[in-house]
This record gives C-alpha cells, structure tokens and sequence, in this order.
C-alpha cells in the first residue's frame, strides 16, 4: 500500500507537468475581487477524477481547440481554504512549480478573509490598500510562466547509482505520466541489411532544467539534448531520454508501481527490454518469431499511444541515438 507522501509526490509530478498556480481577478461593481486557483488539464479523464476524489473542486470538459486530436478534461479547486489545504499537502514535493506555489500559499496566508482587511499593526487597512497589495500578487503570479522560459540553466552532475527512495520515484512517475512517452523506436534497416531495427525509448519533455537535473541528481540513467522546436519560445526543448535496454528496465521497474494512466503502455515496453533477443550470428538473420515479436510490441504501443490517450510518441522519428545495445 502506498504512504501518503508517495501518493502526494505522485501528484507534485502531474502538477509540474500539467498543473498550473493562478490569482483569478474578477471584476465587480465595487471593485476587483482575487481569488487562489490550482488547476491540471490532461487528456486522461481518470486523471482529473483522481484529484476531484482525493481534493474536490470542479471536473469539467475542455473546449476543442482548432487542430486538437483529443479531448481534453480539466480539474480546479478555487478558494482560500481548498487551495491551502492542496499546498499544504503537495507542496513538499513540488521542484518545477515550488517557488509559484509558495508565493501563491503566501498569498492565502495573507489576504484569505479575515485578514484581508488587518495591517501588521493590527489596524484595519482601507479596501483600497488591499486591493492593490492582491492586484501586485496578481501580476507577479501571472509573470512566473515568462520568466521560467527565458531563465537560464545548466546541466547537473548525474548520480553515481540511483536513489532507492520511492519518494523521488512516485514523483518520476507522475511526471512520465503528463510529459513523458513510453514507445519503440522502429529504424530503417542500415546498409546491407534487409529487416528494421527496433529499440526502446523513454522520453521527458520539459521547459526548464529543473525537473531533468532533480531526476540526474537521482538516477545514473538518461541523456539531455536539445531539438529544435518551432512553437517553443526558444526555439528548441530540452529533452531528457533513456534509449539503452538496461536502463530502460530499471526505470520502468522503480516506477511502475507509482504509473496509473501510463500502466500498460510501459509493461508492453518493459515486457519488450526483457525478452529483446540480441542476435549474435548476424549473419544468419533474426529469426522470423524474434522479427514478430519487435513488430507486435511495437504495434500495441503505436495503438496506445494514439488510443489508450498517452502523449505522442517518437516512434519513426529522428531522435538522438543512444548506444547500440541490443540492437539486432
């Protein structure tokens, strides 16, 4: 069974994925009033009804945007006490989004009501006063999403092995579930021979450095490279990828029992590193069970990723090449 700051540590990871820390101003006759908002878009309906179970709040469906190919589900909680009660809980594990969703608890600690209307003194402040003092906090939250985009980063020293705290791994998996893939990379046969060549691949996707140097500060596995990307605001993305067997099964195996969304997906890749038969007499060819084997697994997590909802994936994509092992 799983302890509470596993499952806790699970749900930093979808945060710092998909969630989002917002101040929402709504205008009225008499003024503006602020209210805190957390909120996770993903197109895993489970996913939403998961925290709507564990932290109330409001399930709704996304509007269709022009070009989506999959609907997307929305979970919120707004108010004072609801938001304190999720920060309180999560924030702990939180490495993307900790410093946003700090200033936004110091917000409810702040101005949640009653206190919205005492100065340190102990003096009732004007309304005035507090509205402006939440319109700043207002402003500064919204700027939190620019400035994690033009910061700069830097690579951190990878780990000598990996950790064994399921903490860090619960949080992995949360993470792998909203901008990571699970998916095999299928190759065009090289020259001078006549069958594809199929290897695994593991991939995280992220806007900063943050949440890739926690995960190398963790784990001895994985490389950084950075594609280009037309929509991102750089020009490239920072990715991080696990392409060797080896570390493809020790990864799955250490966050496994965390996935929810993701499950099956990484059982059909892990089930595909274990039985992967590396070809010794290369001359002889791989064998026609072996070649049927690659293509199956390789098919049911085409479908998957394209059914089961799981982010797509970068199978027949160009991708950095990660070492030849098991190659075959």
């Amino acid at each position: 069974m799983k302890s509470e700051d596993e499952i806790m540590a699970y749900i930093a990871g979808l945060m710092d994925g998909d969630g989002s820390f917002s101040i929402i101003k709504e205008k009225r006759m008499r003024g503006s009033i602020y209210s805190p908002c957390i909120q996770l878009s993903n197109v895993f309906e489970g996913m939403v009804k998961f925290l709507y179970d564990l932290f109330g709040g409001s399930l709704k469906k996304k509007s269709v945007q022009r070009l989506a190919t999959k609907q997307q589900y929305v979970w919120n909680v707004r108010g004072f006490e609801s938001c304190s009660y999720f920060l309180n809980k999560v924030l702990p594990f939180l490495v993307l989004k900790k410093e946003r969703a700090e200033f936004l608890l110091n917000f409810i600690d702040k101005f949640s009501p009653p206190k919205i209307e005492i100065g340190v003194d102990g003096r009732y402040l004007k309304k005035d006063i507090a509205e402006k003092g939440q319109e700043s906090c207002h402003l500064r939250m919204q700027s939190f999403n620019n400035d994690c985009l033009v910061a700069d980063g830097y690579v951190a020293k990878q780990a000598i092995k990996n950790t064994e705290d399921s903490i860090f791994w619960s949080y992995l998996a949360g993470i792998m579930e909203t901008e990571g893939s699970f998916s095999i990379r299928k190759n065009k046969p090289s020259h001078g021979s006549k069958v594809f060549k199929y290897n695994p691949l593991m991939q995280l996707s992220m806007a900063t450095f943050e949440t890739m140097n926690h995960i190398r500060r963790n784990t001895c596995f994985g490389t950084i490279c950075f594609p280009k990307a037309k929509t991102a605001q750089r020009g490239f993305v920072y990715k991080l990828s696990f392409g060797r067997i080896s570390e493809c099964i020790s990864v799955i195996k250490n966050i496994l029992p965390f996935l929810r969304f993701k499950k099956e997906t990484a059982e059909i890749l892990l089930d595909f590193c274990e039985n992967y038969s590396c070809i010794k007499n290369r001359r002889a060819g791989v064998p026609i069970e072996e070649l049927a084997y690659r293509e199956s697994c390789y098919q049911k997590i085409i479908f998957l990723n394209k059914n089961g909802f799981n982010k797509p994936s970068l199978i027949d994509s160009e991708t950095p090449k990660q070492g030849d092992e098991g190659q075959g």
